[in-house]
């Protein structure tokens, strides 16, 4: 039989096996969460210098949308100065080719042409939308010259505007107007009329 001391002595040496081993299980758990941490760390350092990569890319685009943007206001071929064109044309003729029986008609024309809150501040103002008041009107000429565009979303535009009008059967009068206007190239809609007054030309003159 085992005496107490060599029972003690195999208990010791069985507490200090159980202990290695611990300490040994403890350093291989901590050498796996480092480990693992270094690789979430290396993804997350790659998953930066690919955001930092993307915003750079679309920095680029939006710089080069920009430029293209600001070309084709200027370049009377590019397709955002037709569209805008094409959309002012389209409310100039329609709002000063009318006479008492299709004024009304042609005020609704252009409803699809501007912003709703400009149509609405039109309607409300009888003095620029009300009746025709027997007037007619006849459009002769529409120089368009675009101007700047603004927060890449608004180009600005200088309209010249030669007409004709009489009241009932008198002889027709000609005037000119110049007008600056808004167009939003998103909405692909005018949101801003203003009549700067009437100009004399010498045709005009008898």
């Amino acid at each position: 039989m085992l005496n107490r001391k060599s029972v003690t002595l195999i208990v010791l040496v069985l507490i200090e096996a159980i202990f290695c081993f611990s300490i040994g299980l403890s350093i291989n758990q901590e050498l796996t969460v480092n480990s693992k941490i270094t690789a979430l760390e290396k993804k997350n350092d790659a998953l930066k210098r690919e955001t930092k990569d993307q915003k750079s890319r679309i920095s680029k685009l939006e710089d080069e949308n920009n430029k293209m943007l600001e070309t084709q206001v200027v370049n009377k071929d590019g397709d955002v100065y037709k569209e805008f064109t094409n959309i002012a044309t389209k409310y100039f003729k329609s709002r000063f080719n009318y006479d008492p029986k299709t004024y009304k008609e042609s005020k609704e024309n252009v409803r699809d042409l501007i912003s709703e809150e400009l149509y609405k501040k039109f309607s409300e103002n009888q003095l620029t939308y009300g009746d025709s008041n027997n007037v007619s009107s006849r459009l002769d000429n529409l120089d368009i010259y675009s101007g700047s565009l603004i927060n890449q979303k608004t180009i600005t535009g200088l309209l010249i505007v030669d007409y004709e009008s009489k009241l009932g059967e008198t002889d027709w009068f000609k005037n000119s107007e110049i007008y600056t206007v808004q167009y939003d190239i998103h909405a692909k809609k005018l949101t801003k009329i203003q009549s700067l007054g009437s100009v004399l030309r010498g045709d005009m003159i008898e």
